[in-house]
């Protein structure tokens, strides 16, 4: 008797495992970052059990705290399932094994912790049913060893270096349109214009444009205006800049390059149209993580310009910027999309001294930037939002006469200006970022242009900018070469 109940034992057993279905394995693919993302686990959701199961794609790191939340099939399964876990370093080779858990009912199963000591860390799950309709829905929470970075660093880089960068764009835009029409309104070589950053090339159809007197800049009132009518002429300007602050939160660079084409409408009026490339990087500390804030944008606008009267002339600008935005502060980061209208106007008076030339100036720029919503790393949904920011510029440039040396001449100038800048973002005090919602501040420059007999001039300026602010200073060297054609 003892024999047969044996034999149907081992029966009972063999059936039972034929039954039982191949074990299902869910596994958290590694990522190269490490800390915060097993946030990105949370709230996710697969069906194990017999069939097929989906990967699931995160990351398991040393220290995180893993619990999974299990609801039983449809039907109640009439005989035990279990599930079990596996966690393996595959940097070490090191892994350990949680005990097996039966489970006959829906609930919640962990928390599991990662160990400390494991560095890159893979976790297996294992569903296992007796019956062919048995599936599991299995749902994973994970705590992070570290909390995740607060989303507010991300914002409050948006907040300051967004108005930062769309000031400067805009600023270099609007004074490669003012030089441009100085030049040609002004009726003298494009060689003739102080150039105060960057490089400018200009190419225009003769006539009296390209041979006007070394007196010309230096007086409106004594400006050739002969040019011809409908002449077209053609520009390119690159500018640098630097920009930094005294607490060490934040440094970086941007780099525009514009290129554009105007028309002679009047003796008086001028039409163009013109195109651009920025790029801005900057290095930033915020609550002591490291980060970067980078913007690439293309530009393209109309601008124009009109001489009031012998002594005054007026200019300005309207650009549309589409700009790709890369935002990260420690180990979280995202992307978003902007697009951006900006405007901008100066009115640049001329009054001939003895010496030299006074040229007082006001200057007004204004830009909107819609940015898209994005969610970053860290799976924190950002909101789309909307900047608006601005500047005022008032102060004068003294251009001092030409003077003879060797085959050319040498013109030096100078300039100061009061600048007051605004946005709707604020920046609280404790990033220690720039905030430029309410901001006065100084800038100087200088340079010194070598012309020569062929009309070709060498250019070397330099600029500071944020003086007296304590919020940022900016600097910019140039050496430009102007080639009239």
């Amino acid at each position: 008797m003892r024999i047969f109940k044996s034999l149907a034992l081992i029966a009972l057993t063999t059936l039972a495992s034929a039954n039982y279905k191949s074990v299902n394995s869910v596994q958290a693919k590694v990522q190269t970052e490490h800390k915060n993302a097993c946030i990105l686990n949370n709230g996710k959701t697969i069906i194990a059990g017999p069939g097929p199961t989906a990967q699931l794609e995160g990351l398991f790191d040393a220290g995180d705290s893993i619990a999974y939340t299990l609801t039983a099939p449809d039907t109640a399964p009439k005989r035990k399932s279990y599930f079990k876990l596996k966690v393996h370093d595959n940097v070490s080779g090191k892994f350990v094994f949680f005990p097996k858990i039966d489970i006959t009912e829906s609930g919640t199963y962990g928390p599991f912790l990662v160990p400390e000591d494991f560095v890159s860390s893979v976790v297996d799950l294992q569903v296992a049913s007796f019956r062919t309709a048995d599936k599991w829905t299995v749902v994973f929470n994970c705590v992070p060893a570290t909390p995740p970075l607060p989303d507010v660093d991300l914002d409050a880089q948006t907040s300051a270096i967004a108005p930062l960068i769309i000031n400067s764009q805009t600023s270099n835009m609007s004074k490669a349109v003012s030089q441009n029409v100085t030049d040609r309104l002004n009726g003298a070589a494009p060689t003739q214009q102080v150039t105060e950053n960057g490089f400018l090339l200009q190419y225009g159809n003769g006539g009296a444009e390209n041979n006007a007197s070394a007196e010309a800049v230096n007086n409106l009132a004594d400006a050739d205006t002969s040019q011809t009518i409908g002449s077209v002429n053609y520009w390119i300007k690159g500018t640098g800049a630097w920009f930094g602050a005294d607490n060490s939160s934040f440094s970086g660079r941007t780099v525009d390059l514009l290129v554009g084409a105007d028309k002679l409408i009047s003796p008086n009026t001028i039409f163009g149209v013109l195109a651009g490339y920025g790029k801005a990087n900057f290095s930033t500390v915020v609550n002591s993580n490291a980060g970067s804030f980078d913007a690439v944008g293309y530009h393209v606008g109309i601008y124009g310009g009109k001489k009031l009267s012998d002594t005054l002339m007026l200019d300005g600008m309207i650009a549309y910027t589409r700009s790709d935005y890369d935002n990260k502060s420690g180990a979280v980061s995202g992307s978003f999309d902007a697009s951006r209208i900006t405007a901008a106007a100066n009115l640049v008076g001329s009054i001939k001294q003895a010496n030299y030339t006074f040229m007082p100036t006001i200057s007004f720029l204004y830009g909107s930037e819609n940015q898209d919503a994005y969610t970053d790393s860290a799976s924190v949904v950002h909101a789309s939002r909307n900047i608006r920011t601005g500047r005022l510029s008032v102060g004068p440039k003294i251009l001092f006469d030409a003077m003879p040396h060797n085959n050319g001449t040498v013109q030096p100038w100078v300039a100061a200006k009061w600048e007051y800048d605004f946005s709707n973002q604020s920046v609280a005090a404790s990033t220690s970022l720039p905030d430029l919602s309410d901001q006065s501040s100084a800038r100087v420059s200088g340079g010194i242009d070598f012309k020569l007999q062929s009309n070709a001039k060498l250019s070397i300026s330099g600029d500071a900018g944020g003086l007296g602010s304590n919020e940022y200073r900016s600097y910019s060297g140039s050496v430009s070469l102007n080639v009239p054609f």
